[in-house]
Parts: structure tokens; sequence; C-alpha cells
């Protein structure tokens, strides 16, 4: 039983350590979006009218630059999730009482915690 404690804390820490690079991914990306965003407004002033336009496409090609990247980060976030969860489930039909036994304990434990009047 302890094993099965064991594996799912270390699936949980290895989930809880690739969250924690995807954030750290993230805010690098929302950290080089700002200072492309600053970089582009310093140049807009600098350019004027004149070159509005070829500035509006400019800023436009690295929002989608910017946004394009956001979301393979959280692609990549949604299926390092998906592949926990599936680490889990297949914890959980390798030991199917024991996992059961977990559930019901925890179960427990939460309705009394939850029932508890004042």
């Amino acid at each position: 039983m302890s094993a099965v404690k064991d594996d799912l804390r270390n699936l949980k820490d290895d989930a809880r350590d690739k969250l924690s690079g995807d954030i750290e991914d993230l805010k690098s990306s929302f950290g080089k979006l700002r200072s492309d965003v600053m970089t582009l407004l310093s140049d807009t002033v600098g350019v004027g009218k004149s070159g509005g336009k070829a500035m509006k496409n400019q800023v436009k090609s690295h929002a989608t630059d910017a946004v394009d990247d956001i979301k393979t980060h959280l692609h990549d976030w949604q299926d390092r999730g998906g592949e926990s969860l599936e680490a889990l489930g297949q914890k959980i039909s390798e030991n199917p009482v024991t996992s059961a036994a977990i559930a019901i304990g925890v179960g427990f434990l939460l309705a009394k915690v939850f029932s508890h009047k004042k």
C-alpha cells in the first residue's frame, strides 16, 4: 500500500515539476511578448505617420508569433497533463483493490471533514 502511495506521490511530484517548468516557459513567453511590444511601441513613435501601415503589419506579425508561441506551450501543457492522467490510470489498474481502498479512505475522511457541524 505504501508503494502505491509512493508511486502516486512521485507522479504528483513529476506533474508539479512539469507544471512548474511550463509556467516558467509561459512567463518567459509573456516577457518576450512584453519586450516585443515595447520595442514596437518605441519604433512606432520614431517612425511617425509615414510608416504607420508598415508598422501595423509588423505589430500584427509579432503579435501573431507571440500568440502562436503561447498556444504551443498550452498544447504541450495539455499533452503532459493527459500523460500524467494516463500514468495515474495505469497505476490504479495495476492495483485496483488498493486504489479502491485508498479512495474509500480519502472519501471517508473528506466526508468527516465537510460534515463536521459547528
